[in-house]
């Protein structure tokens, strides 16, 4: 393949340097553009910004200047004095010399003469009339633009007319045409395609360049709500009718267009001056072709360079393949002749040195090739010998291996058989701890049955003795009932000889007659007394029969239930602690037993794990024996194995060897 391919040194040295100038002058390019790009916005923004502060301080100076002349014409005794016959002359002549559409005076209620001699009454309420209330406030008014019966475009200024003592007596107002206002806006160019426009406090437009829109009463802000291609523009006019100062960017069109503004002082008007944004960023455009033709002027040169640090690399390059084809063929004889004193000379130079230095090692390989090859296989033989020696060894050790493992598998038999009796142990020791534990709950039990016996027997014994004391209480009430009883016997008598007496006064007032009446009725109602006594009586008699047959009955179920408890359950209660006490004492006999039979049986595990530990002992030693048996034989044949990989090893040597010697015959030296 030719220097000159995509592979090639040269190529690709060219092929860096003109993508590394390529590059270079793209970032700088970039960088260049962009910050003029942005240096030129600042730059434009700030001076379109002054423009249009310093454009709308002219025309506030404009208006002021007319609101000027209006105040001296007010301030004229002609006019002060509210005289219409006075006024009207000089309202005539001003007019007409300061080129006036209309000159009128207004008093307090409305009433306006005009320079003609016509009077009028305005409508001070309208909306229309606000300026003209604003002037009878004392404030001077400038208001606008209107458009009069000729259709001429005109703006109303209002200033108060003041008496002596300053006080509001009327107000001056004059139509202007904006014929100097249009001129004075329309002057006010900005490059080839910028304008200056004015916007009132509505956003409705007041002064344009197209005189349409004045005349239709333009309003991009209401526009932009069925326009949404006007938005960009309507939110910069909001910003306008706030009273703010900026600058910003929108469509108009297809063209992208910036806008600086600014309020007009002392008026309720707003001015805008934009220009379109390709005629301010022109001089970036033509800075942009002259980067990139410098950069094509750049990336010739770098190529050029490239040429030339290319071929100064070609020739040595050159000389140092046809060295390098030499070395392929074995010919350390060649030697490389660059003339150049530079890196590519030191090379050749030391590659030269380097090539001497190799013949001379190759002879040394060669000769200690030689050597190597008789002293591999002499020791070769030498471990042959070796390996038979170690064959009887290895024969030897599996000997003693075989006995050390018949011996343990008699010991592992004798092992097994302990560690059975063992288990054995250990499940009996497990029995006898599962019985110590029974017989501690059994007395436990035993104790609680003995302690609760008791006390349940404590309870029914106080229980009986206070039931006892209560049944005597009882039997005691019984006799009061039976003392009722008897007191209501008497008392039975005692109506019975009450009635006899009710009876004999009846009588006796029979025979006194009249004057026997009144005792008559006590008579009777005592007798009816003696009655309802002697029938309560018997009642109380028949309770108190049916209270203390109620009471006997009580009274001896109550003796009966006391002797059972005397007699039956409280002599159960002495046998069931009895037979307690015994359960207690034959609990505490087999606890006994069991204990004694633990202390054997710990006895017999105790000797037993001995036994193990020296079986344990016994088999650890003839493991050991073993594993050091299996070790020695497991060494002597991996030392076996070893010797066998150097005996191949050194046959492999010796053939390598062999074989070095026949390449190294191939190098002319």
């Amino acid at each position: 393949m030719g220097l000159l391919s995509f592979n090639s040194v040269v190529v690709k040295i060219i092929a860096q340097i003109a993508l590394l100038v390529v590059l270079i002058c793209g970032v700088l390019g970039v960088i260049a553009c962009y910050s003029s790009y942005k240096t030129m916005e600042k730059s434009i923004d700030s001076s379109l910004q002054d423009k249009a502060v310093e454009s709308s301080k002219l025309i506030a100076s404009m208006l002021n200047q007319e609101a000027k002349v209006m105040i001296e014409i007010a301030n004229r005794e002609e006019i002060k004095s509210m005289n219409p016959l006075s006024q009207i002359p000089v309202l005539e002549e001003r007019a007409k010399a300061l080129n006036y559409a209309s000159l009128s005076v207004m008093n307090l209620k409305g009433l306006t003469y005009i320079q003609s001699g016509e009077k009028t009454q305005m409508n001070l309420e309208s909306n229309d009339s606000k300026y003209l209330r604003n002037a009878l406030n004392g404030n001077t008014e400038i208001e606008g633009p209107y458009f009069n019966v000729n259709g001429e475009q005109i703006i109303a200024v209002a200033v108060p007319i003041k008496d002596n003592s300053s006080k509001v007596v009327g107000v001056l107002f004059s139509n202007i045409s904006m014929e100097n206002l249009n001129k004075l806006v329309q002057s006010m160019k900005v490059g080839k395609s910028g304008y200056c426009f004015i916007i009132n406090e509505q956003g409705t437009k007041v002064v344009h360049k197209n005189l349409t829109l004045v005349l239709n009463g333009d309003n991009t802000i209401k526009n932009a709500k069925k326009d949404k291609s006007l938005t960009s523009l309507a939110e910069l006019e909001g910003n306008m009718i706030k009273g703010k100062s900026g600058s910003g960017y929108y469509k108009e069109g297809t063209k992208d267009m910036f806008m600086a503004y600014s309020p007009i002082p002392n008026s309720h008007w707003y001015l805008g001056i934009t220009i379109d944004k390709k005629e301010i960023f022109n001089e970036v455009q033509v800075l942009k072709y002259k980067i990139i033709f410098i950069t094509v002027i750049f990336i010739v040169v770098g190529l050029l360079m490239a040429l030339l640090i290319a071929r100064g690399i070609k020739k040595p390059l050159f000389k140092i393949r046809e060295y390098a084809l030499e070395l392929s063929k074995f010919n350390l004889n060649y030697s490389i002749q660059i003339e150049q004193k530079d890196e590519f000379g030191d090379t050749a130079s030391a590659l030269n040195y380097a090539m001497e230095d190799i013949k001379n090692i190759i002879e040394g390989i060669k000769k200690e090739s030689r050597q190597t090859l008789k002293v591999t296989n002499s020791v070769n033989e030498m471990f042959e010998k070796s390996n038979k020696e170690l064959n009887l060894v290895c024969d030897k050790s599996s000997e003693i291996c075989s006995n050390i493992s018949q011996t343990l598998y008699s010991i592992e038999g004798v092992d097994e058989k302990i560690s059975k009796v063992k288990d054995k142990i250990r499940g009996i020791v497990r029995e006898v701890n599962g019985g110590m534990i029974l017989i501690e709950s059994i007395k436990e039990k035993a104790a609680n049955i003995k302690k609760d016996t008791e006390e349940s027997k404590r309870n029914l014994e106080d229980y009986y003795i206070k039931s006892s004391e209560k049944l005597k209480k009882s039997l005691e009430a019984v006799k009061v009932v039976s003392t009722i009883s008897k007191v209501a016997e008497k008392i039975k008598h005692i109506s019975k000889n009450i009635n006899l007496l009710a009876l004999n006064a009846r009588i006796e007032s029979v025979k006194a007659g009249e004057y026997g009446k009144g005792f008559m009725v006590v008579a009777e109602e005592v007798g009816k007394l003696a009655v309802q006594s002697s029938d309560m009586v018997n009642t109380i008699q028949d309770n108190v029969k049916d209270i203390l047959l109620s009471v006997v009955e009580l009274s001896d179920s109550a003796e009966g239930m006391l002797k059972m408890i005397e007699n039956n359950i409280l002599s159960d209660y002495e046998k069931v602690i009895d037979i307690s006490n015994e359960y207690e004492e034959d609990g505490r006999k087999f606890e006994s037993v069991i204990q004694i039979f633990s202390e054997l049986t710990e006895n017999v595990n105790s000797s037993s794990v001995e036994i193990s530990e020296i079986m344990d002992s016994i088999v650890d030693s003839a493991n050991q024996c073993t594993e050091t048996s299996i070790n020695i034989s497991d060494n002597i044949e991996k030392i076996e194995s070893e010797n066998k990989s150097i005996a191949m090893f050194t046959v492999e040597n010796a053939s390598k060897a062999s074989n070095l010697l026949h390449i190294l015959k191939k190098f002319n030296t």
